[in-house]
């Protein structure tokens, strides 16, 4: 997460003023870590919510995430089914992430 962190510095996106599909990607990445650390990311990595506010706020993303289409929904879409026991590996491997 440092390395992402440090890549991203004060640019606006990964690269520079224009967002990619990988800013996309990272936003996915860290609003799931966010929500997984109970919303502490930003407390280790000040400009990372500046950083997905920026993302969130990009056309149509902002229209989205005020939609039915979103709105009421867990994080994961409805397809997706695992026991908290099959995903603790995974919870494990991204809070160790957060700690570095």
């Amino acid at each position: 997460m440092k390395a992402l962190v440090d890549y991203l510095g004060d640019k606006k996106f990964l690269t520079g003023d224009n967002v990619c599909l990988v800013d996309f990607i990272l936003f996915e990445f860290c609003e799931y870590g966010d929500k997984l650390s109970g919303g502490k990311t930003g407390e280790k990595y000040a400009t990372l919510p500046e950083y997905c506010e920026r993302v969130k706020n990009l056309p149509g993303m902002k229209e989205f995430y005020e939609s039915e289409q979103l709105l009421g929904r867990g994080f994961m879409p409805p397809s997706v089914s695992f026991s908290t026991e099959s995903f603790r590996p995974y919870l494990q491997y991204f809070l160790n992430l957060m700690k570095k």
